[in-house]
């Protein structure tokens, strides 16, 4: 993952929260190292699906797929 806007570095964790459905959902977490200046350090995206993009301070990475056990994401730009 590149650097944020400010500076930090980013750490992802993703718990797959249904990979048997028609169209799988992650629920990913993040955070800053360090803290961003975005309000509260960590967050949780809900629901996420193949295709949709986090904006993460100036940091845009796409999931491109989820599968049991994994989530894999790519720079959206």
């Amino acid at each position: 993952m590149p650097k944020t806007g400010s500076g930090g570095r980013i750490s992802l964790s993703a718990n797959v929260v249904d990979h048997t459905a028609t169209a799988p959902v992650a629920s990913i977490v993040w955070q800053t190292s360090p803290p961003s200046h975005l309000p509260g350090g960590e967050r949780v995206v809900m629901a996420q699906q193949v295709g949709d993009v986090l904006e993460i301070d100036g940091v845009r990475p796409e999931l491109t797929g989820i599968c049991a056990g994994r989530v894999t994401l790519d720079d959206a730009g």
